[in-house]
């Protein structure tokens, strides 16, 4: 997702880096990852703030713009739905929970779990041991430090998250309009298909990319992104649309219900 002033662990998400500018340690806890199958340097801006900023693109950034494919038309109208369906994924209420798996050009497989609690203006996104967003006026922040424990971070900020989102759609249109856009969207239904139509440096989305949506709570369903170097898939789980305050602050201490990451979705 475009770059926001966020750090969103995400993601819709797909989406850019969070800024993590927060201060004062809080005390250290002993919860360890969950369910992480291999500690890995993953940054997941996930499921929100652009680019992700939920996929990371750890390779040469030498991507070269793949011939156009066979399938739905690419279309401006096919670029402008992709954006409404972004925005509300960004404006929603839900309390997610999906999976991140990273597959390398070699076939190396990394998995990570993704939650996000989201009810504007508050949004945080839990992954593993990492733990970044906004409740209550506050910005929190969790990460595992090297000795195992976690440490969590707040500091009160004065984050418009209207104008944040704002910007992040911003950049992405900036990708996908104009008369020889970044990259060209074709639609099917909930899904959207992004494809490099330009060779440049560290393309934000890799050479292809899909976003899907679920069509009742508005979150993403499906994020993937493929590079040279290996592919990121974020795959949602399950979902509801009631987001209570004490869901928040246990998203925000890192305390995630287990059953989020169990597949309800019948896929």
């Amino acid at each position: 997702m475009p770059e926001d002033d966020e750090r969103d662990a995400e993601e819709p998400a797909p989406a850019a880096p969070e800024d993590r500018e927060a201060s004062g340690d809080a005390p250290a806890t002993g919860r360890r990852p969950i369910a992480v199958l291999v500690a890995v340097g993953l940054l997941v801006g996930v499921l929100g703030g652009v680019g992700v900023a939920w996929l990371v693109d750890d390779g040469d950034g030498s991507d070269d713009a793949p011939v156009e494919p066979e399938g739905p038309a690419e279309t401006a109208e096919a670029a402008d739905a992709l954006l409404v369906a972004w925005e509300r994924s960004r404006t929603a209420t839900f309390l997610s929970g999906s999976l991140l798996r990273r597959t390398t050009a070699a076939g190396a497989t990394v998995e990570l779990p993704i939650v996000v609690a989201q009810r504007p203006p508050d949004r945080v996104v839990s992954t593993g041991s990492s733990v970044s967003g906004v409740v209550g006026g506050e910005t929190r922040v969790c990460d595992e430090q090297l000795d195992g424990l976690v440490r969590c971070r707040s500091v009160a900020t004065e984050r418009d998250a209207a104008a944040a989102v704002e910007r992040e759609l911003a950049t992405l249109a900036g990708y996908l309009e104009g008369d020889l856009p970044l990259y060209r969207v074709a639609q099917d239904g909930d899904c959207f298909s992004l494809r490099l139509a330009r060779a440049i440096h560290a393309p934000p989305y890799g050479q292809n990319a899909r976003f899907c949506f679920d069509a009742e709570s508005g979150a993403p369903s499906l994020q993937r992104v493929e590079r040279a170097e290996g592919t990121d898939e974020v795959t949602l789980l399950s979902v509801r649309t009631d987001v209570t305050d004490a869901d928040l602050e246990r998203v925000a201490a890192g305390d995630v219900d287990l059953e989020l990451l169990e597949d309800r979705t019948g896929g």
